[in-house]
């Protein structure tokens, strides 16, 4: 438990910084991003039953409008309706993509925060090959 919390201390409270490569507006993303994209969407419909659910996907300050529509398309094709205002009964999915600074190699992380779900994953920012590890804590439905 302490290590989880370690983690997300570390992951929080890494400063705002550009990915490799891109302006400050963090334009660019590659289809390579469309896996990290695919893990978050992946876990949503664990925890979410997809077609009964809407998500309103929802960026911390600084956030990325490509992460934002790949993430959108994705929970789409898995059955999600995703709008782009807040909405009664819509799941807020509020997610941060940053570099952890002075890590070597270069890692950035995404996190993802809803009601029921909080996921911390690590990626190379070069590739966006995902890391082994990640922390999560989840509140299923019985």
């Amino acid at each position: 438990m302490r290590l989880i919390v370690i983690f997300l201390l570390l992951v929080l409270s890494a400063g705002c910084a550009k990915f490799p490569g891109q302006s400050n507006s963090y334009s660019a993303f590659g289809d390579e991003a469309l896996n990290v994209a695919r893990v978050v969407a992946d876990r949503l419909s664990e925890v979410y039953p997809p077609a009964r659910t809407t998500l309103y996907i929802a960026a911390q300050e600084g956030g990325i409008d490509e992460f934002n529509s790949l993430l959108g398309e994705c929970c789409m094709h898995l059955g999600f309706t995703v709008v782009h205002d807040p909405q009664h009964g819509a799941v807020r999915v509020l997610y941060l993509l940053d570099m952890i600074q002075g890590s070597n190699p270069l890692r950035a992380y995404v996190y993802v925060e809803t009601d029921k779900l909080k996921l911390a994953r690590s990626f190379n920012p070069v590739n966006f090959t995902l890391a082994a590890n990640y922390t999560e804590q989840a509140e299923m439905d019985e």
